[in-house]
């Protein structure tokens, strides 16, 4: 579980450096190059963020092997914490399939970078940035949130609190930490507190 896992390692989450990745396999459409986004945290604050362009390739190997080599050459620092968003093989409800290749590829993601690993759901991850507020749908954003989702986690966030404990929890962690420098965040708490 993703609480469990963040307060197993939550001095590593909160007193280290953390790199937060959107997972993509690419794709193998011509000209169609695909990205995966990424946030790096130290101590819990954001430091920087943005997208890793992956080169279509119908050879999933070769698309495999450009994110390795993207990773071990942008991405050589030493991290305390890796975390990812967990890819299940199937969605309980309903008939959605997630790829063999998007499963495939995060042990590509996780193998090329250090760190504690962390994985997170998307519904997990994307609740808590609900609540956490400023959220929009893209590579950058989703990676950003998926930081922000294990430093809740692992400050003492569950999903077992009230709605009304959840955004209060939500708010002291926006204000611990500033906002995280993101704009997106200001404004939602600016207009939730008019």
């Amino acid at each position: 579980m993703s609480k469990t896992r963040c307060l197993a390692i939550k001095d590593a989450i909160l007193g280290g450096k953390m790199l937060a990745i959107d997972p993509t396999s690419g794709t193998g459409d011509p000209g169609k190059n695909s990205q995966a986004g990424w946030a790096l945290f130290d101590e819990g604050q954001l430091l920087s963020s943005g997208t890793i362009e992956i080169p279509a390739n119908r050879d999933k190997a070769t698309r495999f092997r450009s994110i390795q080599e993207i990773l071990t050459t942008q991405f050589d620092e030493t991290y305390d914490v890796l975390a990812l968003e967990d890819i299940p093989l199937a969605r309980r409800r309903g008939n959605f399939s997630t790829s063999q290749t998007l499963i495939q590829v995060c042990g590509v993601y996780i193998a090329s970078t250090s760190g504690e690993l962390v994985e997170l759901l998307a519904h997990t991850w994307q609740a808590v940035a609900k609540r956490i507020g400023g959220w929009t749908k893209g590579d950058e954003s989703d990676a950003q949130y998926i930081g922000l989702a294990a430093i809740a986690f692992a400050s003492g966030y569950d999903q077992k609190m009230s709605e009304k404990r959840k955004i209060e929890f939500a708010a002291e962690l926006v204000d611990e930490y500033d906002s995280w420098g993101l704009q997106t965040i200001n404004d939602h708490w600016s207009i939730t507190n008019d």
